[in-house]
């Protein structure tokens, strides 16, 4: 599903999937299992988002920045999330999670912003998406 890869000043990722659907899914359950390692979350309230892009790699892009935002602004964490629509440009996501909880959520990650660097996805039959975050 997703790597870390060795790096000192960020937190850089691979994370892998059959298709674009399974690369939005696989790169939320990441994203939230690198903030919140030990999980522990309920399904208590619904978020859906609706991102777009000019491309599949600026679609990951956004979609990212989405998830820090949410639990930036709203100390967001998905239990579960529902892929409704994955295009190249397009995706529609069903959230379902909680506030974080101090003293319930054990705390991983503090992820503060997606770099640019080395964005990027590869391959057609199994695709990977390159991140690093900057924590």
């Amino acid at each position: 599903m997703y790597r870390l890869i060795d790096n000192i000043a960020d937190l850089e990722v691979e994370i892998s999937a059959q298709d674009l659907g399974q690369l939005a899914d696989n790169t939320i359950r990441a994203f939230y299992q690198l903030v919140v390692p030990a999980g522990g979350i309920t399904a208590a309230r619904e978020h859906r988002l609706a991102v777009a892009g000019e491309n599949r790699e600026d679609l990951f892009y956004n979609l990212l920045n989405e998830l820090v935002y949410l639990f930036d602004t709203q100390h967001f964490l998905a239990a579960e999330q529902q892929v409704l629509l994955c295009t190249n440009r397009r995706l529609q996501v069903v959230l379902l999670g909680e506030a974080f909880v101090p003293g319930r959520h054990q705390c991983g990650h503090l992820i503060k912003a997606v770099t640019l660097h080395g964005f990027r996805i590869i391959g057609s039959q199994e695709l990977v998406l390159h991140v690093v975050f900057d924590v």
